[in-house]
């Protein structure tokens, strides 16, 4: 992720944010590209101006797959596993997963954290997970790992195809972006 092209990050905020992420209130203004907010092992936070707030991310790209006929194969373009806090909307770790793919519609996609198994709902091109409860279990789960995190995703055409990412440094992004997008302090009269 070191290197990664400025507006390709844009893009992807972009898409993830004010596309399938995120809600009316989450508009940026134009022009407005995310700021990195740091880089830990393999995941990177981020953070961007929206109307009626911020939203801050943390992110991770697949890690590169062994093949046969190369010792590593490039990571696929546009995948993504995301966490998020969106404060004005009163979203805080919302984890969801961009393949790179048009999702099979009606399909659900699997994870796996160090043995334990959690299913995220497809809707367009992401996957979410269907409740605050689940969620808050993966993200605590995802903190506390030891391996990678295995997404089993399918494509609406094709066969399934699994990803691994990297837990390493999820901890610390996540911590990121838990200080610099939290809620703000309620209003007293």
């Amino acid at each position: 992720m070191n290197a990664r092209p400025r507006h390709l990050l844009a893009l992807v905020a972009g898409a993830f944010a004010f596309g399938f992420g995120g809600g009316a209130a989450a508009q940026a203004p134009a022009g407005t590209q995310p700021t990195a907010i740091g880089t830990f092992k393999d995941w990177s936070a981020y953070a961007a101006p929206v109307k009626g707030g911020r939203i801050c991310y943390a992110l991770a790209q697949p890690e590169p797959q062994r093949s046969r006929r190369r010792s590593q194969a490039a990571p696929r373009e546009g995948a993504y596993f995301f966490i998020s806090n969106r404060p004005q909307e009163g979203v805080f770790n919302e984890v969801s997963v961009m393949p790179g793919f048009t999702l099979k519609p009606n399909s659900e996609v699997d994870l796996t954290v160090d043995g334990d198994e959690f299913k995220m709902y497809v809707r367009g091109d992401g996957a979410f997970m269907s409740s605050n409860e689940e969620q808050a279990k993966l993200v605590q789960a995802m903190r506390e790992a030891r391996r990678s995190i295995r997404v089993v995703s399918t494509p609406t055409r094709g066969r399934a195809v699994t990803d691994s990412y990297s837990v390493s440094g999820i901890a610390a992004a996540v911590d990121k972006i838990n200080q610099d997008c939290r809620a703000a302090a309620p209003k007293t009269r």
